[in-house]
């Protein structure tokens, strides 16, 4: 386990907030790891239903060898992020993203 890890997590958890579901959600729990270690997803089971960017950036994150993966600035520094997230979410400086009305601690 490592920073890497928490990288892929981010992208099972970007295909589960597109798709509504993680990967193999509709497998036994008992052969849910050996497939995730057999057969890794890549990717959204669809990615024909998503942009070209969001396939891209979810797949970074999916890297099998997780040396390869990139790490937690790279991925903010992606121009997904940067292009996509960063006009929705602003840093205020007390250190705050603002969303509308709303305020999350960075």
């Amino acid at each position: 386990y490592g920073l890497n890890t928490d990288i892929w997590s981010l992208g099972i958890t970007a295909i589960e907030l597109l798709e509504g579901e993680p990967p193999y959600m509709h497998m036994p729990r008992h052969l849910l790891f050996g497939r995730i270690k057999t057969h890794p997803a890549l990717g959204p089971s669809e990615p024909e239903e998503f942009s070209a960017a969001t396939n891209d950036f979810i797949s970074r994150m999916l890297v099998v060898d997780r040396t390869l993966r990139p790490s937690a600035e790279e991925i903010r520094r992606d121009s997904f992020i940067s292009d996509y997230v960063d006009d929705l979410l602003h840093l205020d400086s007390k250190g705050y993203f603002s969303f509308g009305n709303s305020e999350i601690l960075a």
